[in-house]
């Protein structure tokens, strides 16, 4: 093991410059030259059992209870199996709602590591012809450093995958990504699947998607904002057993005209004539009657949606009809409309949902005779909507949010009464729609039981109180006395949005300290464990978001700030020795230098330089730091101390793991670990008093999660393929459970270790 000597050194550190990168991803080369793209590049992925069942590790593991938190992008219910639904998200992976069953399953749940960017799901596709087969269109941007797409392939509903890698990038967590769907199954021949891409026009495969080739014929708008070809409808009335269904519609995210038809089975396309312009389609659906209903927006959404409509097209006649329920110009508002939905069953049955409709609520309507006339649902409308399963909902307020960003709207194909759709916090569902047909209200509950999208950006586990503690993107975060269910008190109050550090005093651990962004002053403290929280009086000047650190008598606050709620500290740090009435830059720091405290010793603080590979030192409080000689690796790494251990430094990084026993002490490089990219410290296995380390790494070859009771001697993995929940951004043990680890994930919300 290479060896260092920690101590301390009066030399001033060096200046250095910090390179972002986006989405803790590096650059990545170009994705190959399109063209045909054959079996040879499949390969096996392993599929997701059900959470909370014993896996090969042996450790069993289950989310914690928050419900939603995350945009769901779709819902796609299965034709001939009542019941039977698929959901998609932006950064949370794919969800399977089985029949008789109210509880959804994670189907995704083995992307993790160097597959991260497969969490992205731009669209999902079932064979209406096999119940089990399904298809997942997964990949999650764009942009010159991310990684192609894949076509994921299951022919058990979701149990285990094939995968084939494709030559082009899909966007996921992109511009339109509620659009769709993208992906589509030839109903007359299944083995035959189209899928709409943002950058590269549209793509087919005639072996169930096991290759595929770019439709050459198709046009490629150059208009479409990096949204592209939005999505697929076969006709299934231009029947022909046996044969590719020979009328097909396509949506491309255009405002001059982007709907296109095939009449030979997508050999040839040509634009609808008299088609509205200046708007954007992003939902399509057929009805029996021959009836295209078609939502659009001038934007693709989501973050923004200025105007929209909502059109018919009969496709028997060529004719189109404006049917839009509520005009934004008549409404005296900004939005556009993000979907539209057909009863089966009643092809006069139409349903659509306003899109970033602020101060009002989006709004759902209904019409029963072809869109002549409609009647709006919202709380605002009569409509009665339960949020008990998710308290958080309710921000603290008498108005839970309950109709914003709805980006998918589904009436059951097998139950005329029930409708699901989506928001920006997950999926609400009615068994009694059709009782606003005749003027009563329709009752809606949070339908997230299993669902779980919060992106987690820090736990801390204390040794009294609540046993976890959480700060999340959008909202909050939360304290869970309880693991097992959502908090009753909603999410931690007050509340501020984006919140990304939290940490609490190590001998006194009622005392906590909390950083977010968008307001005045961006930290607070809590005295009662986290059940209520008191906003500083003051902050440094343009600080906000980036990680937060107690000493272990309650006494100083040092605050690293950072830029954005997604970007790493890159503010200098300062601290604070009144709770927030005042503050001081840290002397002898560079900005972005991620500070922690000692677990034990209140005079000493610490600091990482990931240019230099240095750590330095506050032997006073965090008022000045000073430079220990010698150095751990240079690069970006995750530096903590060690609870009950005075000095005791680990060091997580690309390089490996890094251990310093003591001040003074040697840094020795754990040989059996490759790689690190998070530490974390739970309860010492009985008869010992060292606590157990959790990490985040690669070990001999071999990427997961793993546990060491012996201080790093030996390891063993405490996860398995099926068990690896994307890109993990936080870790902890729980020091009153021996074995019991939490991990905080970028999209799969919180998930806990225990032994089985």
């Amino acid at each position: 093991m290479a060896k260092f000597r920690c101590s301390l050194e009066s030399r001033p550190a060096a200046s250095f410059s910090r390179r972002k990168v986006l989405a803790s991803a590096t650059a990545i080369a170009a994705g190959q030259a399109f063209g045909i793209f054959d079996r040879s590049a499949t390969s096996p992925a392993r599929g997701a059992d059900a959470m909370a069942v014993p896996n090969s590790s042996g450790y069993r593991w289950t989310n914690v209870a928050i419900h939603g938190g995350g945009f769901v992008v779709g819902i796609i219910p299965h034709p001939t199996v009542r019941g039977l639904i698929y959901a998609r998200t932006d950064v949370g992976g794919a969800y399977r709602l089985d029949p008789g069953s109210d509880r959804w399953t994670p189907i995704t749940d083995w992307v993790g590591g160097p597959d991260w960017y497969l969490s992205g799901i731009e669209s999902v596709a079932v064979d209406p012809t096999d119940p089990s087969r399904v298809y997942i269109a997964a990949g999650m941007y764009t942009q010159p450093w991310a990684k192609p797409g894949a076509i994921l392939r299951s022919m058990d509903q979701g149990k285990t995958w094939q995968k084939t890698n494709l030559p082009i990038k899909l966007g996921g967590n992109e511009a339109g990504r509620f659009n769709g769907e993208r992906l589509a199954v030839d109903p007359h021949a299944p083995a035959t699947l189209f899928f709409g891409s943002r950058l590269n026009g549209l793509w087919k495969s005639r072996d169930h998607g096991e290759s595929w080739h770019q439709v050459k014929s198709f046009p490629l708008p150059q208009d479409t904002g990096g949204v592209g070809t939005v999505f697929v409808i076969y006709d299934t009335r231009s029947d022909n057993p046996g044969h590719p269904t020979p009328i097909i519609y396509a949506g491309a995210s255009t405002p001059h005209g982007g709907m296109y038809r095939s009449t030979d089975a997508g050999i040839t396309w040509h634009k609808l004539a008299g088609q509205p312009l200046g708007l954007r389609p992003n939902h399509a659906a057929l009805a029996a009657d021959g009836s295209l209903y078609i939502s659009y927006g001038k934007q693709p959404g989501p973050n923004s949606m200025t105007d929209g409509a909502v059109w018919k097209f009969n496709t028997h006649e060529g004719t189109w009809t404006d049917i839009t329920p509520l005009s934004p110009k008549k409404d005296r508002r900004s939005f556009g409309y993000g979907t539209v939905a057909i009863d089966v069953n009643h092809p006069g049955t139409v349903m659509a949902g306003t899109f970033c409709r602020w101060n009002g609520g989006d709004i759902i309507f209904r019409s029963t005779d072809g869109g002549k006339q409609w009647k709006p649902i919202s709380p605002n409308h009569g409509g009665i909507w339960s949020v008990e399963s998710a308290p958080w909902l309710n921000f603290h307020s008498a108005h839970p949010m309950v109709t914003n960003w709805i980006g998918s709207l589904q009436i059951d194909p097998h139950n005329s009464n029930r409708v699901l759709y989506t928001t920006g916090w997950g999926i609400f569902e009615t068994t009694d729609v059709m009782a606003a047909d005749s003027g009563r209200p329709s009752h809606w509950k949070f339908y997230c039981d299993g669902f779980e999208e919060t992106v987690v950006t820090d736990l801390i586990s204390p040794p009294a109180g609540a046993h976890l503690l959480s700060t999340v993107g959008d909202i909050d975060g939360f304290k869970h006395d309880d693991l097992r269910i959502s908090p009753p008190g909603g999410m931690l109050n007050p509340n501020y949005g984006n919140n990304t550090g939290i940490d609490f005093s190590a001998h006194e651990p009622s005392f906590m300290v909390r950083v977010f962004g968008g307001r005045a002053v961006n930290g607070a403290f809590s005295t009662d464990g986290g059940s209520t929280w008191t906003p500083f009086r003051r902050a440094p000047r343009h600080s906000m978001y980036g990680k937060i650190a107690v000493s272990p008598d309650a006494k100083t606050i040092v605050w690293t700030a950072a830029s954005g709620p997604w970007s790493g500290p890159s503010r200098v740090a300062h601290v604070t020795h009144d709770r927030g009435e005042s503050w001081q830059s840290c002397r002898g720091l560079k900005p972005g230098w991620h500070v922690i405290s000692d677990r034990v010793n209140p005079q000493h603080f610490y600091a990482f330089s990931p240019r230099q590979g240095h750590i330095y030192m506050s032997a006073d409080a965090g008022n000045s730091f000073q430079r220990m000689n010698r150095q751990f690796p240079r690069g970006s790494g995750s530096l903590r101390t060690v609870p009950g251990q005075a000095g005791d430094l680990w060091l997580a990084s690309s390089h490996g793991l890094y251990h310093c026993r003591a001040l003074g002490a040697e840094v020795s490089r754990i040989s059996a670990i490759d790689s690190a990219t998070r530490i974390g410290f739970g309860r010492a296995a009985p008869g010992l008093s060292y606590p157990a380390i959790f990490i985040v790494g690669t070990v001999n070859g071999v990427y997961g999660i793993y546990r060491s009771d012996d201080t790093g001697a030996t390891w063993t993995r405490i996860n398995d393929y099926q068990h690896q929940f994307f890109t993990i951004d936080a870790i902890t043990g729980d020091p009153r459970i021996y074995g019991r680890v939490y991990l905080g994930t970028s999209g799969r919300g919180i998930i806990y270790g225990d032994r089985a």
